[in-house]
């Protein structure tokens, strides 16, 4: 499955991008879906109003945009900016390898002046210390 992330300033700007997108796939056979989906998700800006379309193949993704580009969002997962919180995950020890964290804290100076600068923001924020919280 391969994911193509489209986004512009509002529904209608949405619409039509992605079918200005669809086109562009289909006339450019020779890229593959995964090289496009890549410079989607890295190379393009994140606007307002934003929607991701899911595909096995090049037809089911090109299907997924025309539907979109239809205002039938759903084959697609859309939405907006709410102006919502902002929720981030710490994952602490890290999840490759138990106590991972505090060791790039040990060996790499950069890693550690980050993680202070980090947990210093947070500190006010939080009902217990953030480094505790990831090193205990």
């Amino acid at each position: 499955m391969v994911p193509l992330l489209v986004s512009a300033k509002d529904e209608r700007a949405l619409g039509a991008q992605a079918g200005r997108l669809a086109s562009w796939l289909e006339s450019e056979p020779s890229v593959a879906v995964s090289d496009a989906a890549w410079s989607l998700a890295t190379g393009r800006a994140v606007l307002e109003q934003r929607a991701v379309v899911v595909g096995a193949d090049r037809d089911e993704l090109v299907a997924g945009l025309r539907a979109l580009a239809e205002e039938d969002a759903s084959g697609a997962i859309s939405g907006g900016g709410s102006g919502g919180k902002l929720a981030l995950l710490f994952a602490g020890q890290g999840s490759q390898r138990v106590g991972m964290g505090a060791s790039l804290v040990e060996v790499f100076p950069v890693f550690a002046e980050a993680l202070d600068e980090i947990c210093a923001r947070f500190e006010p924020l939080l009902p217990h210390p953030l480094r505790e919280v990831m090193f205990s």
